[in-house]
């Protein structure tokens, strides 16, 4: 048996719960007569951000017209019949995928079975099935206007990746000076925290569909990247095997570099100054003596090419900038 997930009632269900409440008390204080369906619109049509309420919204109100319409038609032409609704059912349903109004469907189904039910189509009728789409809809679209900040959640995770970046780092030096063991536990908390952490700020993206940027968003892309940039350097430590004094020193500079680069992993870090700190150490290997075997040839090209990773993965921070939120 899984462990139960705690009990919390979040926003969204008491949305749902409020907005069924009023459509239904709504829907019949207009007397429709199938006013608890206004209810289950209201449930369908509450999502996780506004972008898809809207966009559910449309699909359902669109769908539902199409089916009434059709139903009309066949209803009115055969007669209301269970097979005459076999048929509507058959044809519709592939309609409502080349339409792409497919979320629609189960809604659009709900008010054919009403028409079929009434055993007539009249404007009445027509107009109380409209009605009961408006209600549902309208209820849910208002209701979904309100979506809390995800600032505070979003900079947690931001504080909480950082830290992950630096322990990395840390690791990644030691690790070419020491050659201590990497923690891989902490890659894959940190793939996953940044995979999640997307997530979020993509829907706080859609719960402000009419600002054109996030920089939680491109924030947490730019850390995905790098992540990407330290798994290459990890590979590039490994093939280092200390074959000389001198690669050994240069070695160790490398190493004090990547650990200064985990004191400074925030977004407010001072990039510009690392690579200028990068160049200068790349001369300095430029500049040492040339290797004495195919061994340490091999070690100092290895050493270049690290060197190369660091500065691809300065670059992808330099080209972000700073986060900036609201």
């Amino acid at each position: 048996m899984g462990v139960l997930k705690p009990y919390r009632i979040g926003y969204r269900t008491v949305k749902t719960a409020l907005g069924m409440t009023l459509a239904i008390i709504i829907a019949q204080y207009l007397g429709i007569l199938n006013f608890a369906s206004a209810g289950i619109l209201v449930a369908l049509c509450i999502k996780s951000s506004r972008t898809k309420s809207y966009e559910a919204a449309f699909s359902r109100l669109i769908a539902c017209v199409v089916g009434m319409t059709l139903s009309f038609i066949l209803f009115e032409l055969i007669g209301y019949e269970p097979y005459v609704l076999g048929i509507i059912i058959l044809l519709y349903i592939p309609l409502t995928v080349s339409l792409n109004i497919e979320e629609g469907l189960v809604t659009a189904i709900v008010i054919i079975i009403h028409c079929f039910s009434f055993g007539e189509f009249t404007y009445n009728i027509f107009f109380q099935e409209l009605l009961l789409l408006i209600i549902g809809i309208g209820i849910a679209l208002l209701l979904n206007l309100y979506m809390p900040s995800m600032n505070n959640e979003l900079l947690e995770y931001k504080t909480s990746i950082e830290k992950k970046f630096k322990s990395f780092l840390i690791q990644l030096s030691n690790r070419l000076d020491h050659d201590d063991s990497i923690d891989q536990t902490l890659i894959d908390s940190l793939v996953e925290e940044l995979k999640i952490a997307k997530t979020k700020a993509f829907i706080d993206v859609e719960n402000h569909y009419v600002r054109n940027d996030n920089s939680f968003y491109y924030y947490f892309d730019m850390r995905e990247n790098q992540l990407e940039i330290l798994r290459h350097i990890l590979l590039r430590i490994d093939e280092i095997k200390h074959h000389s004094e001198i690669n050994r020193k240069l070695n160790k500079k490398c190493s004090e570099f990547i650990k200064e680069m985990a004191e400074m992993v925030s977004s407010t870090d001072y990039t510009s100054l690392r690579l200028h700190e990068l160049y200068k150490l790349r001369l300095e290997v430029d500049k040492a003596d040339l290797p004495q075997s195919t061994e340490e040839l091999n070690e100092r090209a290895m050493l270049l090419e690290l060197l190369h990773d660091i500065e691809a993965y300065l670059k992808i921070k330099s080209t972000f900038g700073n986060l900036e939120y609201k």
